[in-house]
């Protein structure tokens, strides 16, 4: 039975520095076809995020703001791959403003939420004054 527990630890012990070195592995190349599908994404999810804190339903307004952190930390890798150091630092900013949505929405406060979800949308605004329209 000793035996048998020292396999098993071992085992666990492999799992785990598997595990280990999976988590440090490289993220995947994120493609043009993604970061555009991203960018719809967050178009809808804003908009719905924006009408749903107004209307003070701030448990469906946090799940989006979730997926607006998800699809912002997506934007933020494609830019890194990409070298544009202006528009990782906005991507990471509007990712903080979502982020800053689900905290406020899960507190219940709809006046913090409105505030970092128009965070949100002024740092979009600037990126896409940056980069959007054929411009690099």
């Amino acid at each position: 039975m000793r035996f048998l527990s020292s396999a098993v630890l071992v085992t666990l012990a492999l799992g785990g520095v598997c595990a280990g070195l999976s988590a440090q592995a490289p993220a995947q190349m994120v493609t043009v076809e993604q970061l555009e599908a991203s960018m719809k994404q967050i178009a809808q999810s804003n908009g719905a995020m924006q009408k749903l804190i107004k209307a003070n339903d701030l448990m469906a307004a946090g799940k989006e703001a979730q997926t607006l952190v998800t699809q912002f930390t997506l934007v933020e890798r494609f830019w890194m791959q990409h070298k544009k150091d202006d528009a990782v630092k906005l991507a990471m900013t509007a990712r903080q403003g979502a982020t800053d949505v689900v905290a406020a929405t899960g507190a219940g406060d709809q006046m913090k939420a409105q505030m970092a979800a128009g965070n949100i949308g002024g740092t979009c605004k600037q990126r896409h004054g940056l980069y959007r329209g054929g411009k690099p």
